[in-house]
């Protein structure tokens, strides 16, 4: 074994997804591979060996509730590290990775360090003074972290300004979607986790209960912590009728979407919105707050920075959206396997 791959997220989201097609494309290239993971639909779905893949009750939570269980992980953690050469960490935030990054240098400082995450999320966004002081803090931290895998050039070039770290882009893989046929009209679509602080579902929908809006239709589908609270926002709407419809899968969300659907998100912070990506996939427009993680998958004129803007694209736009296009599958995955013969070299 020379790669050892942690994965301690215990969510099943995006990133986690891409995580398992990674793992595996690592797997069929270099055998010498052990993946520790935090839940079981993770471990059931890396193509591994038994014998090279675990299940261990990895620590959730901020920085700080990580590091009161640094002891902890780093005993067991020794048991893996005999003869491993590099660390892979997957994890959705920067600072998952600095905590594993630190962990394992403790445990040997020439083990390289390889952390993969999707975005940079800047502290300034929510906590304009404290957020400063926090972005500062974790470049420091971010010293024993040798080199970080993204998904875009734009993350890329973020994870450098803010801790100056080298990467690698791994485009994020995404299987091939069927294209809607039904048409219910105009209708404005968000589709994803119901976390109102990274996604701003409930300023979107105060934004959108305007009478000069077009569109008279807003479909969320999607769950999350704060389902209730949006849900009762939704039922007080004047100019908007809003339907919540909860979790879909790929095949009940064909059924419910239309040719005429448009997808927004008002996110505050992305990486790159898979959701993002599979709607282009499907031939659906796409309208969103003008933040770095969508630049690469959005047309510029369908971003907004204030309800005034979006309103603007809406009465101006709806019935002649464009559809942006693509990257070319080929492209993704020369970029994909570049990547892999990388680390794969290494080890």
């Amino acid at each position: 074994m020379a790669l050892l791959i942690i994965s301690p997220s215990l969510i099943n989201g995006g990133h986690e997804f891409q995580s398992i097609e990674f793992i595996n494309e690592l797997y069929k290239t270099r055998k010498s591979i052990f993946v520790s993971c935090a839940n079981s639909f993770f471990y059931e779905n890396i193509n591994i060996s038994e014998e090279d893949k675990e299940i261990f009750e990895y620590p959730q939570g901020g920085i700080i509730d990580l590091f009161c269980s640094f002891n902890r992980v780093k005993k067991h953690l020794k048991t893996h590290i005999h003869g491993v050469t590099d660390v892979l960490i997957c994890g959705g935030t920067i600072e998952v990775i600095i905590f594993y990054s630190h962990i394992i240098k403790s445990i040997d400082k020439k083990i390289r360090v390889i952390g993969y995450v999707p975005m940079v999320v800047d502290k300034k966004i929510l906590r304009p003074v404290l957020g400063t002081v926090q972005n500062y803090v974790l470049k420091i931290l971010c010293g024993k972290v040798d080199e970080i895998i993204t998904i875009n050039k734009i993350q890329s070039y973020l994870f450098n300004v803010f801790y100056n770290k080298k990467t690698l882009v791994l485009p994020n893989k995404l299987k091939k979607i069927s294209c809607v046929t039904s048409d219910y009209g105009f209708r404005l679509i968000y589709c994803g986790r119901l976390d109102n602080v990274q996604k701003n579902i409930i300023e979107l929908i105060f934004m959108l209960d305007r009478i000069n809006n077009p569109v008279k239709e807003f479909i969320i589908i999607g769950d999350g912590p704060d389902f209730q609270k949006i849900l009762e926002i939704s039922n007080k709407t004047r100019n908007i009728k809003v339907k919540i419809i909860g979790w879909a899968s790929e095949e009940d969300i064909n059924s419910i979407l239309g040719i005429n659907d448009i997808l927004i998100m008002n996110s505050r912070w992305e990486g790159e919105p898979l959701v993002i990506r599979e709607f282009i996939d499907r031939n659906l427009p796409v309208i969103s707050r003008d933040i770095p993680g969508v630049r690469g998958v959005t047309l510029r004129k369908y971003r907004y920075n204030n309800e005034n803007e979006l309103e603007e694209i809406l009465n101006n736009h709806v019935g002649r959206f464009e559809v942006k296009k693509q990257i070319k599958e080929e492209n993704i995955m020369r970029m994909r396997s570049r990547v892999i013969a990388i680390i794969t070299g290494r080890i």
